[in-house]
């Protein structure tokens, strides 16, 4: 058994791949229950949580539901979903930096309002799809109501100039990420 002191002081070429997998999942298995005993009961004693503080609370639980889903996921097959969930852990760790700098509140309100968007984008592709194949039993009509509502469109492409601004030809700027910035510009954006 390797402890986080013998990693951390041995060369890395004198442990095997074994002993480093398995600190790492020990490691992870100590945060989640960091996490699951002190963080979540604090959390869910929060009262009257504003925009920001909902957000950030959010995002946190959403970390630790890849923490629970990385614990499951124990065995060398499952490598991809631990790289997966190690990506998504990533990124949810740089959406609540960003969100942690928000001064204005012009980040929170692209957060809050990202979901509805990519709501509207998913439904939308989904149509097209089914438009495109006519004999696909694919059945999108609960997308489609939802696209083809009246002044749907119009509410989303409101939301998406006014979070994220035109495209240099005039045209909505759809957002991939709430931030509007992809994985290495915020990284880069957030530093050290």
């Amino acid at each position: 058994m390797v402890s986080l002191e013998d990693l951390s002081n041995a060369p890395s070429s004198n442990l095997s791949t074994s002993a480093m997998v398995e600190s790492f999942y020990k490691g992870t298995n100590s945060i989640q229950y960091f996490a699951e005993s002190v963080m979540i009961p604090l959390l869910n004693g929060q009262q009257k949580l504003n925009d920001k503080e909902n957000a950030l609370v959010g995002t946190y639980y959403r970390m630790y539901a890849w923490l629970r889903s990385l614990l499951a996921l124990n065995g060398p097959v499952h490598f991809q979903g631990a790289a997966s969930a190690a990506r998504s852990l990533f990124e949810l760790l740089l959406d609540i930096k960003l969100l942690q700098t928000d001064q204005t509140g012009d980040l929170v309100g692209r957060f809050d309002a990202f979901p509805e968007v990519e709501k509207y984008r998913s439904a939308q592709k989904l149509v097209s799809y089914s438009d495109a194949h006519p004999t696909t039993t694919l059945d999108c009509s609960r997308q489609r109501s939802f696209v083809d509502g009246p002044s749907k469109y119009s509410s989303i492409e409101a939301t998406i100039v006014k979070h994220w601004g035109r495209t240099k030809n005039g045209k909505p700027n759809w957002p991939d990420h709430w931030s509007g910035k992809n994985v290495f510009d915020r990284a880069h954006d957030l530093g050290q």
